[in-house]
């Protein structure tokens, strides 16, 4: 029943945003003057993940070590990785707390009242995620940690067309370095974790289905290192982003980390595990490489423009 629930509202959560999206509902003049109604809808999306986020008895955490450890899972961080969550959370308060302002210079920008569709299923989508990924999801038999990674990725998706219009506004010169390290640095964050994040999760549902099976575990932490590599640099080069690849970057050096995979030595193939080590480590620095890319280029852009000066 509440794996129905779940994805029910889920479904609810995608629809209603589209239906924002397509009817310009945000920007639509109500009675209340203090605030738009896109300023509003992000504050309380922000502030409902806030409190999920709070609730303990999910699977992450200690749970989530012994999980990895127990069920031999390949694609599983290293701990220090989570620290990423730090900035994501102080940075999207300081940007809810931004754009909730009463000016008029926050009030008229078309990217902030853009974005909120996104941003808020983003939120409402995560919200989900913290009551899904407790353990109901693998109660009585039952393998439905599909579910949570479904919700990360549909999160990262909607996180991803916020970092769009963004990435947008950004060309047309319409952020300012306070609303680009507001806005911007902490979205453009979010969405490479939550990219990351999904293919943990799918890889724990994995780990889950088949559990005496290396080869199939091992297969698919090393589709997912590629899935990952190829996601980053198509993101970055289409959009000419470095923090979404910087994002991916980190996350697989916390996949090649021994603190992630060390736990599994003398249970599993020492090969297997170099393999998979040197797969992470190797996507880490490509992915390294796509971010100074964009650097790169405006480098250079910069310092022609200078030249014919």
């Amino acid at each position: 029943l509440r794996a129905v629930a779940t994805l029910t509202a889920a479904a609810a959560i995608v629809a209603g945003c589209r239906n924002l999206k397509a009817t310009n509902a945000l920007t639509t003049p109500w009675n209340f003057r203090y605030a738009e109604p896109w300023q509003v809808l992000n504050a309380v999306t922000y502030l409902l993940n806030f409190a999920a986020v709070r609730v303990p008895g999910r699977l992450d955490g200690r749970q989530w070590s012994q999980d990895a450890a127990t069920q031999q899972r390949y694609f599983a961080p290293a701990g220090w990785a989570f620290a990423i969550w730090a900035p994501i959370f102080a940075g999207e308060l300081l940007f809810v707390i931004y754009q909730a302002l009463p000016l008029a210079r926050v009030r008229t920008s078309w990217w902030l009242a853009e974005l909120s569709p996104y941003f808020s299923g983003a939120m409402l989508l995560q919200t989900l995620w913290c009551g899904a990924f407790r353990p109901w999801a693998r109660a009585a038999g039952l393998n439905l940690q599909w579910i949570p990674a479904l919700l990360l990725g549909l999160g990262a998706a909607a996180l991803g067309g916020a970092h769009g219009i963004l990435v947008q506004a950004l060309e047309d010169s319409e952020l300012s370095p306070l609303s680009y390290a507001l806005a911007f640095v902490p979205l453009a964050l979010h969405f490479g974790w939550l990219t990351a994040a999904a293919l943990v999760n799918a890889n724990g549902f994995v780990a889950a289905a088949a559990p005496r099976s290396h080869a199939v575990k091992a297969s698919a932490a090393i589709a997912s290192i590629y899935l990952a590599v190829l996601v980053g640099a198509a993101v970055t080069f289409a959009r000419r982003d470095p923090i979404y690849a910087a994002v991916i970057a980190w996350a697989l050096a916390a996949i090649a980390d021994e603190a992630a995979w060390g736990k599994l030595r003398g249970q599993v193939d020492e090969t297997v595990l170099q393999i998979q080590r040197l797969t992470a480590k190797g996507g880490s620095r490509a992915m390294l490489a796509v971010a100074a890319a964009p650097l790169a280029a405006q480098a250079l852009r910069v310092g022609g423009a200078l030249l014919r000066r």
